[in-house]
């Protein structure tokens, strides 16, 4: 009830009241006054003030007396009515905040835990990364072996397709013994290439002597002497000069066999001119070929062609296997090094297509490389059987393995997905506790709770409570006696280590209220 209505009846009240007085005196002061003393005088006045008095004791004052009494008992049921209100709002209010901080707690939790599966995504991710690096290690490995295997066969293939290296083989059966002095050689030093080419040199001079001869050139004997006195003299000058591992090579292997020559072509001999010519053409031959050989092994060996000291192997070989072995290791090792790149490149490889394309190489060339007669039944010092069984080795190695690697990276990519799920599902809920952590400002926004309650006075104060910062001193007297505390910190004293939510001041009206929550702080 307004103000306004409660003075219009209290004056109503009043207005009856004069009213009635009024006529009452009008009533009573008509009839002519008969008395003649003081006496009637005095009586009627004490009637009228009799009549005043009952009227007020007996009629008026209860009626206005209970009006007065309806009115307070309305008034104190109101202002009971209005404290009640103002309890259940501060009841509210402190619901909102205790769910203000069971947000920002739950949270933080949330935060926490997002923060530990990032770690653990990270883990997996990396376990994947270590997947594929030991997937790239074993293809680099067996990468590296083919590019050493194909300088291998390329060498090889050299040899095998240097025609006039071969003749010169076939044709010298102590080849062997030649290259093996010029592996005692450093040609990094000048004597000893100098010494090499200075036989070679010997060589081309005897063959140019003996170039230019026919049947007639024979048919006159001092043709035949000066052939014989040129020889000699060019052996006796080259042994003089050559260096001692040389002049016993030169004794043992061409010297003796040009002696040999010498005496069957000598006039003493007396042959005839056609056999002297026969015979001469296959001493030309014989040194051109010792030439030959002699000339490409220098070069071989400066090459640094490693199949060079087994041309018993070189020899032994079935007719185009090593080209055929060249260019299914060449192959081999370009899809392989392909392969690495590719691989190598990739942000984020497909495993299964990687996985599937070394399967293919392996099936392929491991079929192929193991199909050797040769391989198996020499028993040659040389390193091709070697490099063929460790590349061979190296594709069952790298076949084995991609089991194991495709294990592995599909149980790093489970877990990797299990922990995705687990992020985004963590997402979810982060994202709405955020959107009713927003709600619950827009609440308790002081706009927004003015609007709302017109005629109350409603604040909410919130005094953020961060891990890491003091907590604020001019609040600490809200701290209970025996909050829990830790020393296990050198941090200084009432920083916060642990909280649940902020601390909130709540008016309404003249009601007050804190919210603290639960903390631990430093010693």
């Amino acid at each position: 009830m307004t103000k306004e209505i409660e003075s219009a009846a209290y004056t109503q009240l009043l207005d009856t009241m004069l009213l009635e007085f009024n006529s009452k005196i009008e009533a009573m002061t008509r009839p002519p006054i008969t008395a003649s003393g003081l006496d009637s005088l005095d009586e009627y006045i004490h009637a009228l003030n009799a009549f005043y008095y009952r009227s007020f004791k007996e009629h008026y004052f209860p009626q206005f007396i209970n009006l007065m009494n309806s009115e307070i008992s309305m008034l104190l049921n109101l202002r009971h009515q209005e404290d009640r209100l103002e309890q259940d709002i501060m009841t509210s209010m402190q619901r909102y905040v205790k769910l203000y901080n069971q947000v920002k707690t739950i949270r933080n939790l949330l935060f926490k835990s997002r923060h530990e599966i990032n770690k653990k995504l990270i883990d997996a991710t990396r376990y994947e990364d270590k997947s594929n690096t030991d997937f790239l290690l074993a293809v680099k490995q067996l990468k590296d072996n083919l590019q050493l295997f194909r300088h291998l066969t390329l060498d090889l293939l050299q040899l095998t397709e240097d025609k006039a290296l071969i003749r010169s083989l076939q044709q010298i059966p102590e080849h062997a013994a030649l290259v093996q002095l010029l592996l005692k050689m450093d040609f990094g030093h000048q004597k000893d290439l100098k010494d090499a080419n200075t036989l070679l040199a010997h060589f081309i001079v005897l063959t140019r002597l003996l170039k230019e001869n026919s049947q007639e050139f024979w048919s006159q004997s001092d043709n035949n002497k000066n052939l014989q006195t040129s020889l000699r003299l060019n052996i006796d000058e080259y042994t003089k000069k050559a260096s001692p591992a040389w002049q016993r090579f030169y004794n043992k292997y061409i010297k003796n066999q040009l002696s040999v020559y010498m005496q069957l072509i000598s006039p003493t001999a007396r042959p005839l001119a056609k056999n002297s010519f026969i015979l001469t053409q296959d001493l030309k031959e014989w040194l051109d070929a010792w030439a030959v050989l002699l000339e490409r092994s220098i070069y071989y060996r400066t090459a640094n062609n490693v199949m060079i000291q087994h041309l018993d192997t070189v020899m032994s070989l079935p007719a185009d296997y090593a080209r055929l072995l060249h260019n299914w290791v060449n192959e081999c090792s370009e899809e392989t090094d392909r392969l690495y790149d590719d691989f190598a490149r990739a942000s984020e490889p497909d495993f299964a297509y990687f996985h599937q394309q070394a399967t293919l190489i392996i099936e392929k060339y491991r079929e192929k490389l193991s199909t050797s007669d040769w391989r198996k039944s020499s028993s040659d010092s040389s390193p091709l059987p070697f490099w063929q069984s460790r590349v061979m080795l190296e594709l069952s190695n790298l076949a084995y393995q991609m089991n194991f690697f495709e294990e592995k990276h599909s149980y790093a990519r489970h877990v990797r997905d299990q922990y995705l799920e687990v992020v985004n599902l963590l997402d979810g809920y982060l994202n709405l506790l955020a959107t009713i952590r927003s709600d619950l400002e827009r609440l308790m926004a002081p706009r927004n709770i003015a609007r709302a309650w017109k005629d109350i006075h409603i604040k909410i104060e919130r005094i953020p409570v961060e891990t890491g910062k003091e907590f604020p001193e001019e609040y600490q007297f809200l701290l209970p006696e025996n909050i829990e505390r830790s020393s296990d910190t050198q941090l200084p004293r009432n920083t916060v280590l642990y909280e649940e939510g902020d601390l909130f001041v709540i008016k309404v009206a003249d009601l007050t209220a804190f919210e603290v929550p639960v903390v631990i702080l430093a010693r």
